[in-house]
């Protein structure tokens, strides 16, 4: 039987401030990195079991790895005739941190578990379904057995997301997703992560996000025409270079050192594909929202990406000076704001 505390933590909590009357707090262990793997591995243990091979105290002395003593066995005490479970760690992503204070925190997941039939299971579900399909009818002795149903994840409940099915439609497995809570504790006289209390499912809205998020470059004036068509053709041989060039060579172009390893080959430049040009800081600079289209080499498939990039003209030359930089961004902002502000006084 599972052992879980139905709560809803939601996934609205704001995180922790950092600053409080000025006052610099240290990162909370709790929710360190370190923390995430921690309970992503007790996941992957706790929700994994083989009912017809797995020994309690082989699991119970797992649990005690990642939880208190009394605790271990509670949770190793997970058994069910008819369904085997597995989870692997690529199958776990973290939805959400409370901050709890005191080196505790609360931790929640996505998690997508693969429930499997025993054989035990299987048994009793073809036993089932020979009940249901044979003949109703007293009269007609030739009558055909009814034909299996084969069931989909529409007849399973909310979370299924697949299911594999025999061709007399036994399920021999489901794929199910789960969002748990684990209560994590950093000791710091042991310098060790554990799991504090029984951990606990719980839900997430996950319907479209209708909320339009405004654009970095809002509020900066677009610059159209002749002036910029300049710009916009060194936009293909910057994005061209960007996805062949070797470090030294593109430097030649960009100057953003967090960029300069450039795409190495991974995806083929195909065209952009549409680009916004803006009033930059200085009469030289600008500003561009560019949209461009890439292959993958190896299948062909095209995929799409979006850059801010800074240009300037440097001598006989455009180079790209900020790509994707959020922090040029806001100064450019907070710059054209304060000379509105003047100009309107």
């Amino acid at each position: 039987m599972f052992l879980f505390v139905l709560v809803n933590v939601g996934g609205n909590d704001k995180k922790e401030s950092a600053n409080v009357s000025g006052a610099v707090i240290k990162a909370e262990k709790a929710t360190s990195a370190e923390a995430i793997e921690f309970a992503k591995s007790f996941l992957s243990h706790y929700l994994t079991w083989n009912s017809e091979s797995s020994d309690i105290e082989e699991r119970a002395e797992k649990m005690g790895f990642y939880t208190t003593e009394d605790l271990a066995r509670e949770l190793a005490n997970v058994k069910d005739d008819h369904w085997n479970s597995a989870l692997s760690r690529e199958s776990i992503l973290l939805k959400n941190i409370k901050n709890l204070g005191g080196n505790k925190a609360l931790l929640t997941f996505q998690t997508n578990v693969a429930f499997t039939k025993t054989e035990e299971g299987l048994r009793k579900e073809v036993q089932q379904l020979s009940a249901k399909q044979q003949p109703t009818t007293n009269t007609a002795s030739s009558a055909e057995p009814a034909a299996p149903v084969i069931p989909t994840t529409e007849n399973f409940g909310a979370g299924s997301l697949a299911v594999a099915v025999t061709d007399k439609g036994v399920v021999k497995s489901i794929t199910k997703k789960k969002f748990i809570s684990v209560p994590v504790f950093y000791d710091e006289d042991t310098q060790r992560y554990i799991v504090y209390e029984i951990p606990a499912f719980t839900n997430f809205d996950e319907s479209p996000n209708k909320e339009n998020i405004e654009s970095e470059t809002a509020g900066l004036i677009e610059v159209t025409g002749v002036e910029v068509q300049e710009e916009i053709d060194f936009l293909n041989t910057f994005f061209e270079s960007f996805a062949n060039d070797p470090p030294e060579k593109l430097s030649y172009f960009l100057e953003d050192k967090t960029y300069q390893n450039g795409l190495n080959h991974t995806m083929r430049f195909e065209k952009v594909e549409e680009s916004h040009l803006y009033e930059g800081k200085t009469k030289n600079e600008k500003i561009v929202l560019a949209k461009v289209a890439f292959s993958e080499p190896d299948t062909g498939i095209m995929l799409h990406s979006q850059y801010t990039l800074v240009i300037k003209q440097k001598e006989d030359r455009f180079v790209v000076t900020h790509m994707n930089d959020l922090k040029y961004m806001k100064e450019v902002l907070k710059q054209k704001s304060s000379v509105a502000d003047s100009n309107e006084k």
